[in-house]
């Protein structure tokens, strides 16, 4: 798949499509393996958190657990696709 068929997925799409074997010639492997696929999605997701309204002091807090530990993903996801990027170019 060139890189215009990606770049014109959603964000959502684009994850499937680097975790993908379908998406690559015969015998090479996906660029994202499926733990950093989840982390992707649940990063991906994080955006949703503040979108919906919490009832009670127990689900804000929960809440506000899961933004932190989304937001300090951001940093290391970023680290590892950039460095998947140099493998692949």
């Amino acid at each position: 798949m060139d890189a215009k068929a990606v770049q014109a997925k959603d964000w959502s799409e684009q994850i499937d499509t680097l975790g993908s074997f379908n998406a690559y010639n015969a015998g090479h492997q996906p660029v994202v393996d499926n733990t950093l696929k989840a982390d992707l999605h649940s990063f991906r997701g994080a955006r949703n958190l503040v979108d919906h309204k919490v009832h009670g002091k127990r689900a804000e807090s929960k809440r506000q657990m899961q933004f932190a530990e989304r937001m300090m993903q951001g940093p290391r996801l970023m680290a590892e696709l950039l460095s998947l990027q140099r493998k692949v170019k």
